[in-house]
């Protein structure tokens, strides 16, 4: 009986790590070249980020202003 509670925990533990590690980050850790927006290639340090991408970039303009990251952090 242990033994799926303690497998169930390492799945979820597993499966929100990445979300957890974004939800870490602020937008200026994650805008590296500092031109006050985040990219596809900047979001690539969370997995997370880069799935919402497309749904998070609401003016479709392939960064993510800190208004649209924002939504991520909720």
């Amino acid at each position: 009986m242990q033994i799926p509670t303690t497998l169930s925990f390492a799945t979820v533990i597993a499966l929100f790590a990445p979300l957890v590690m974004a939800a870490g980050l602020s937008f200026h850790e994650l805008d590296v070249d500092g031109n006050g927006l985040i990219t596809p290639s900047e979001a690539e340090i969370s997995s997370a980020l880069i799935e919402q991408f497309a749904r998070l970039d609401s003016d479709q303009s392939d960064d993510l202003s800190p208004r649209e990251f924002a939504r991520f952090k909720q």
